[in-house]
């Protein structure tokens, strides 16, 4: 038996979640796979502790060792690319764990919603768990926590989707949430007004980019994105961390006579990039532009389906 988790992209919200704004999260065709295993490798420490609060409340009747396969959501050479793999590979063990222990994953869904992003911000100290709503349920979702990022979330569908041509690239480098989560903390903490003023403009564009996305309005998308991500860059600079990369930079101002631009997906700093254009031609140039800066295409698709649980049949 095993169990398969699609990892994440987020595509708007970044950091304005956290303050009860809306962010918006796609489920990847790539994904983490869980199998039973002899013994506990405890190579993703949201895991095993997921499986340990399912326990401890009563979901789990015992800990189950599992193993993980998170190389579709990492190079070649094993750097992870920034698709959530470690919210996918807690997903993945809690729904074949509940398996193994006679409940049926597609029917606790919720359950193993809430344990797994509950466990994930006790193991990374914060954060929203967005990633972990993608991992478990797939699809487009507009996700927002209106009582705070410990309360229940508001999730619902983005009409529309792939109406506008969209694309993803890789940076080709690594980057930590956690650092720069604590930076845009420290700004928060220090001087309020900034930090207001930088998730006022991040939450505009991410209602611009919705408003878009959903009457089909590539250029208004584009215009959308191309705020985010000027947002985003004031919201690094004011706290003193690189959100949006000198690379990034230079790559939006070369796309930007293609009719495309670009922003961070996630925390930012590497990692992944989000790219639109006004139409598919737009796209092929800008991709092209993209290898000259260093980037690469991860020819990603929408996973429709969160996590599932087969028989394996190898």
């Amino acid at each position: 038996m095993i169990a398969v988790a699609p990892g994440k992209v987020m595509l708007a919200g970044e950091y304005a979640v956290l303050r009860g704004e809306s962010a918006v999260v796609l489920a990847v065709d790539r994904h983490v796979v869980a199998r039973r295993s002899d013994y506990d490798l405890g190579e993703v420490p949201e895991a095993s502790a997921a499986i340990e609060l399912a326990v401890r409340e009563g979901w789990l009747v015992k800990s189950v060792a599992i193993r993980l396969d998170r190389s579709a959501l990492c190079s070649p050479d094993g750097k992870k690319l920034g698709l959530g793999s470690s919210a996918a590979s807690t997903v993945a063990a809690l729904a074949l764990a509940f398996e193994l222990q006679g409940h049926r994953a597609d029917e606790h869904r919720s359950t193993i919603t809430e344990l797994a992003r509950r466990a994930h911000r006790q193991v990374q100290h914060g954060g929203s768990g967005i990633d972990v709503i993608a991992s478990a349920h797939g699809g487009v979702q507009d996700v927002s926590w209106p009582g705070g990022a410990s309360g229940d979330p508001v999730v619902s569908p983005v009409s529309n989707w792939g109406s506008v041509p969209w694309a993803v690239v890789w940076s080709g480098t690594e980057a930590r949430t956690s650092v720069f989560v604590e930076a845009v903390s420290g700004l928060r903490a220090r001087s309020a007004a900034a930090y207001a003023g930088c998730i006022d403009a991040i939450a505009a564009a991410t209602t611009a980019w919705l408003a878009a996305v959903a009457r089909g309005d590539a250029p208004a998308a584009v215009r959308a994105v191309r705020s985010h991500a000027t947002a985003l860059g004031s919201l690094g600079d004011a706290a003193g961390v690189p959100i949006v990369t000198a690379a990034m930079r230079r790559f939006d101002t070369a796309i930007e006579p293609l009719g495309a631009a670009c922003k961070p997906s996630g925390a930012g700093g590497g990692d992944i990039v989000l790219v639109m254009a006004h139409d598919d031609h737009g796209m092929t140039d800008a991709l092209a532009a993209a290898r000259t800066f260093g980037f690469t295409c991860l020819g990603l698709g929408v996973e429709d389906a969160g996590v599932r649980v087969y028989e394996d049949l190898r």
